[in-house]
């Protein structure tokens, strides 16, 4: 992964855990190569530009650790990453901290503690705490409540509203993935009223270098976000229908069922021509097949 960003972050500036600085960007790769591509809970550029900067707009030490946490899965340079039990594995030091930072910002709602949130209970959900997971994805749900995360942007600040927009999608998409998954009704059962941003440079692209490559590879990042989404937001709408307590009659089942398998072949057939079976390349890209 290839980002001028990513050269200028200093772990002193933001964790005590890792100290020297190649450890810490390595780690920043992972995530964003094997966890962020597929959950997404930010958007990257920001993140990235704040953390050199060190600036704690867009970036926050609890949302740094939990960003840490969850790359230590993907990290193949630590020792024992599966037993996220052991008090002596990185990734079990990176969680502690994370929830010690946590605990000092409940009640504080605001953009990275909601983000921090999507986080954990993804490093959650991994662990096969699922309750745990869920516990913070319903913190996260009424955090955004509380600063109208949902609603339509009113100001012009296009850093602010990509921002809020991607936070309030990813929201929403993992929640309906937890949801499905574990076979409970959504915490949300509307979509939010924010649209997603038009432009493919406001989701920040992946570049990448491969050794046969003449030079970095762009990946478009934005149409994945958008067919995320989009899959998403169908996995809701089931969660909801089949998973509520409510019960739904025979007929209407099947007439039900009808409907999400023709949402889901038309989503399929409208897939972007990047994404489509015969160009993906990428492990996030398979996914979605």
């Amino acid at each position: 992964m290839v980002d001028p960003h990513l050269d200028q972050i200093k772990a002193a500036d933001w964790t005590s855990i890792i100290k020297d600085n190649k450890s810490l960007r390595k780690l920043l790769q992972t995530y964003f190569l094997t966890e962020y591509t597929f959950f997404p809970a930010f958007q990257k550029d920001y993140f990235l530009q704040d953390m050199a900067s060190g600036r704690k707009e867009y970036c926050s030490p609890l949302l740094v650790h939990a960003v840490l946490a969850s790359a230590c899965h993907g990290y193949s340079s630590t020792n024992h990453r599966s037993r996220f039990w052991n008090p002596e594995t990185l990734g079990y030091r990176c969680l502690a901290e994370a929830r010690r930072l946590w605990e000092l910002e409940i009640g504080h709602a605001q953009l990275t503690t909601i983000q921090a949130a999507i986080v954990l209970a993804i490093v959650y959900d991994a662990n096969g705490r699922d309750e745990e997971g869920r516990a913070y994805l319903a913190q996260a749900v009424a955090a955004a409540h509380a600063i109208q995360l949902f609603s339509p942007q009113k100001n012009g600040d296009d850093r602010e509203f990509n921002c809020r927009a991607i936070t309030a999608w990813a929201l929403f998409g993992l929640q309906a993935v937890h949801s499905f998954h574990v076979f409970k009704a959504p915490l949300l059962s509307m979509p939010p009223s924010i649209p997603l941003p038009g432009q493919d440079k406001c989701y920040g692209d992946f570049v990448l270098r491969f050794p046969a490559a003449k030079g970095p590879v762009s990946v478009n990042y934005a149409n994945t976000f958008r067919t995320l989404s989009e899959f998403r937001l169908i996995m809701n709408d089931v969660a909801a229908v089949f998973f509520s307590e409510m019960k739904n009659a025979p007929n209407s089942t099947v007439d039900r069922i009808k409907g999400f398998c023709i949402r889901l072949d038309s989503w399929y057939q409208t897939l972007p021509p990047d994404l489509k079976t015969r160009e993906i390349s990428f492990p996030w890209q398979l996914k979605l097949q």
